[in-house]
C-alpha cells in the first residue's frame, strides 16, 4: 500500500479490496477446526450494509459502538463497519459476569450495543442482523476518520474498571500501519481481537491487504499447523502462547521458514524462551516489545540484540520514547537499581490516551508517566521488566517478583504452566507460593526438586517455600492469570 496520503480505515480497506477482491481477507478457524473464509470484496461489501444500519441507529463520528461478540466475522463486521462511519469502537468480552459487564456498560456509554446479551440499551444491533445482512445490496456509505479510534476496557475483576481511550486517529499515517515492511503478507492471529496487540495486528493486516488467520482459541499444534501449511508471515505471541509453541515435541523439525515477523509482547519473555524462538526462526525474525494500551511510551528489542541482551525488552530508541526508573520519593534510580519504570514519548505532542472511570496515571512534572509495572535499566539504557508492583511479594524483607520466578521454573522441563503467589506466613510475613502444572499428572516433580531448580537459578530467598500441583490453571483467553483471584481463593481456605 503506497503512503503518498493518510487513508482513513474504512478508505485504506475500500481499496484493498479494489485492488485484490478475490484475495482472502479473513479465514476464521474455529475451535473445532473448521475454516471459514472471506473475500475482501465480500468483507467489504459487508461492512457496507452493516455500517447502514449502524447509521441509522445512531452512530457518527466520534461517538462509541460497544461490541461485545465472541472471535468470529461478524465482530470484524461491526468494527470496520464502525470506524467507516467514524465511530469509536469498544470491544468488550462477550462473556464476561453480568456484574463486570454492566458496570464497563455503564462506563462506555455507547449509541450503539453490538452483541447478543441482554444491554438495557435502546439501540442494539444483534448477530443475527449483521449476518442478514450479508445478502443486502444498499448502496456504499462515506468513510470518515475515526478519532478517538478505540477505547480498551480495563480493570474489571481485578480492580476498579476504566476505559483507556486511545485518542489518535485511525489512518494509514498513524498506528500500527507501518510495523512490518511489504503488503499482501499472511498474518496469524492468536489471541482475541479485544485485547490490545491482536485488535493492533488485526487493524495493520486489514489496511494494507493482508491475509489474517485467526484462531477463536489457541492451540499450540493447530498454530504450527496453520503456519506450515498457509506460510505464515507474522504472528503475534503473549509470553504463554510463546512458552507452549517452542515447547511442542519435535517442534525443531517443523517447517516455520515462512515467518518473517514473530511477535512477542503482553509480559516478560524469559531469556530461554527468547533464545529458543531465535534457535526456531532466526534472530532477525523476532522482536519482542513492551508498551501498554495507554500508549505512553514502548520499547522494542530484536533477536540480534538479545544475544546481547538477554532478558531485556529493548530502549525506546524507535519508537522514540525516553525511559525513567524512578524511587519511591521520585528520584531517578542508577542503572541497575529496580524502581518504578517511566516513559515519556518525544515524537508526540499532546495527551494520546484518556481514563474514562479513573485518575490518570502518575505524570512527572517534566512529562514522564508509569502505568505501575517495575524493572531497572542497564548502563546502555536497555529496560527489563520485574512484575507489576501490586504483584510483587515482600517475604523477609525480600522483595519477589513472581515473573521472574515464573520464568525460571517454566524452564524445568516437569513444569507446563505455573503461577506464583504469596501466601500469608508467620514467620515470613508472605510466603512464596507455586501453583504448578506438570507436564505428567500422573508422576508431578518433587517439591524440593523443584525448590533447588529455582535456587540454582535465583537467589535462594526468591524459591518457592511450598508448592502445589493442579491439572490446570484459569487462565483467560488472552492467557493472562488473576494473581488476585488465585491469592483470595487460598486465603479463603487456609481461613475455614
Amino acid at each position: 500500500m503506497t503512503e503518498e496520503s493518510a487513508l482513513s480505515y474504512g478508505e485504506a480497506l475500500a481499496r484493498a479490496a479494489a485492488m485484490t477482491p478475490d484475495r482472502t481477507a479473513i479465514l476464521l478457524v474455529g475451535k473445532d477446526g473448521g475454516e471459514t473464509a472471506l473475500s475482501y470484496a465480500e468483507l467489504d461489501h459487508w461492512i457496507d450494509q452493516v455500517a447502514r444500519t449502524m447509521q441509522d441507529r445512531g452512530v457518527r463520528q466520534g461517538q462509541r459502538a460497544a461490541i461485545a461478540l465472541p472471535t468470529n466475522l461478524a465482530f470484524f463486521i461491526a468494527v470496520f463497519a464502525t470506524w467507516r462511519l467514524g465511530g469509536c469502537v469498544v470491544p468488550i468480552k462477550h462473556d464476561q459476569p453480568d456484574w463486570d459487564f454492566n458496570r464497563m456498560m455503564n462506563l462506555i456509554e455507547p449509541v450503539l450495543f453490538v452483541g447478543d446479551r441482554s444491554a438495557g440499551h435502546t439501540f442494539s444491533l444483534t448477530s443475527e442482523e449483521i449476518k442478514a445482512a450479508r445478502a443486502e445490496n444498499g448502496p456504499a456509505v462515506e468513510n470518515h476518520v475515526p478519532q478517538p479510534v478505540w477505547a480498551i476496557c480495563s480493570g474489571g475483576s481485578t480492580g476498579k474498571p476504566k476505559l483507556i481511550v486511545n485518542l489518535k486517529p485511525g489512518t494509514t499515517a498513524e498506528q500500527f500501519a507501518n510495523l512490518v515492511h511489504g503488503d499482501h503478507a499472511i498474518q496469524l492471529i492468536t489471541s482475541p481481537p479485544y485485547h490490545t496487540q491482536a485488535l493492533s495486528l488485526m487493524v495493520m493486516g486489514l489496511v494494507r491487504g493482508d491475509m489474517l488467520i485467526v484462531m477463536q482459541q489457541f492451540d499450540a499444534e493447530r498454530a504450527v499447523s496453520l503456519i506450515e501449511r498457509f506460510g505464515v508471515n507474522i504472528m503475534g505471541l503473549v509470553p504463554a502462547m510463546s512458552h507452549r509453541i517452542q515447547r511442542l515435541p519435535g517442534i525443531e523439525t517443523r517447517n516455520l521458514s515462512s515467518l518473517k515477523m514473530v511477535i512477542a509482547g503482553g509480559g516478560a519473555t524469559s531469556p530461554a524462551v527468547a533464545q529458543r524462538w531465535i534457535d526456531l526462526v532466526g534472530a532477525d525474525h523476532l522482536l519482542i516489545g513492551y508498551g501498554a494500551s495507554e500508549n505512553i511510551g514502548g520499547t522494542s528489542i530484536t533477536g540480534d540484540e538479545l544475544i546481547r541482551k538477554p532478558g531485556s525488552v529493548g530502549n525506546g530508541v524507535s519508537s522514540g520514547t525516553e525511559i525513567h526508573i524512578l524511587g519511591r520519593d521520585g528520584e531517578i534510580l542508577a542503572p541497575g537499581e529496580v524502581g518504578d519504570i517511566y516513559l515519556r514519548r518525544t515524537s508526540d505532542g499532546g495527551p494520546l490516551f484518556q481514563y474514562v472511570g479513573a485518575e490518570p496515571p502518575p505524570v512527572t512534572a517534566d512529562g514522564f508517566s508509569t502505568v505501575g509495572d517495575i524493572g531497572w535499566l542497564d548502563e546502555d539504557g536497555y529496560l527489563y521488566i520485574a512484575d507489576r508492583r501490586s504483584d510483587m511479594i515482600k517475604t523477609g524483607g525480600v522483595n519477589v517478583f513472581p515473573a521472574e520466578v515464573e520464568a525460571a521454573l517454566l524452564e524445568h522441563p516437569e513444569v507446563s504452566d505455573v503461577a506464583v503467589i504469596g501466601l500469608p506466613d508467620e514467620e515470613w510475613g508472605r510466603r512464596v507460593h507455586a501453583i504448578v502444572v506438570p507436564v505428567d499428572h500422573t508422576t508431578p516433580p518433587v517439591p524440593a526438586t523443584l525448590r533447588e531448580y529455582c535456587k540454582s537459578r535465583l537467589a535462594a530467598a526468591k524459591a518457592p517455600q511450598t508448592f502445589e500441583f493442579v491439572d490446570a490453571l484459569p487462565r483467560t483467553d488472552v492467557m493472562k492469570l488473576n494473581r488476585s483471584a488465585l491469592v483470595a481463593e487460598r486465603e479463603s481456605m487456609m481461613s475455614q
